[in-house]
């Protein structure tokens, strides 16, 4: 009775990345914040992105609770989420204590264990309906990669090395900005079969547009799986 009170007492920042090219980048985040608030668990559930209105400063502001927990909502720990959103929200680490407001900022979504229990049974699922051969079938995971920062590839390659016990021919860890880059996917793929996992969460231009062009395909083709209001 004691946490839920507390959770009651408290409001949630839902922090994304947004683009400034797509409004659509901002659909799936918002409509998970729709759906926790409802909920009724906290006194209230907003979302804010970094490049998008609205803005992740502006709605920190414009809460008035005591309690907040923000929730970077990214695939994983890597720069934004260690620098540039604190830096932005002027956070100083898991807790912050602004004026009256003590401001508890967590792990990225991404990198909760059951994120990766739920994409194993993505891949799984997708094997069984399709019929899908498992020794003429490649998986490519897709991770967004860094040159600046490892933490994109390590956890990328952690949810590879937890699919490759599906069994499949060969399963292959692919980035948008390093090496092996998604680009050279058909020479990399060698089975009649290929299953893409994308390791992205807003539903932003990367999962949109970026890796159906660069695997050959109208991003048409997907972009239903990304309008759900």
């Amino acid at each position: 009775t004691t946490f839920n009170t507390y959770i009651a007492d408290s409001e949630l920042l839902i922090v994304g990345h947004g683009s400034s090219t797509s409004d659509e980048s901002t659909i799936l985040i918002k409509s998970h914040a729709k759906a926790i608030k409802d909920q009724n668990i906290f006194k209230n559930v907003r979302c804010g992105f970094l490049k998008l209105e609205p803005f992740l400063t502006e709605q920190l502001n414009a809460i008035k609770s005591d309690l907040v927990h923000v929730v970077p909502c990214f695939s994983g720990t890597g720069s934004l989420t260690k620098s540039v959103v604190p830096k932005k929200l002027g956070l100083t680490g898991t807790v912050t204590l602004k004026k009256n407001q003590k401001i508890y900022y967590s792990n990225p979504v991404g990198s909760h264990p059951k994120i990766k229990k739920r994409m194993c049974e993505l891949v799984r699922n997708t094997i069984l309906e399709s019929k899908l051969a498992k020794n003429d079938t490649t998986l490519i995971v897709i991770g967004h990669g860094s040159i600046h920062n490892s933490q994109s590839e390590i956890d990328t390659r952690s949810i590879a090395d937890q699919l490759d016990t599906l069994k499949l021919s060969k399963v292959i860890p692919l980035f948008l900005d390093q090496t092996p880059n998604l680009a050279d996917w058909s020479t990399l793929c060698e089975t009649t079969n290929a299953i893409v996992l994308g390791y992205f969460f807003s539903g932003g231009s990367h999962e949109t547009t970026d890796i159906p062009e660069l695997m050959g395909f109208s991003p048409v083709n997907t972009k239903h799986r990304f309008n759900k209001k």
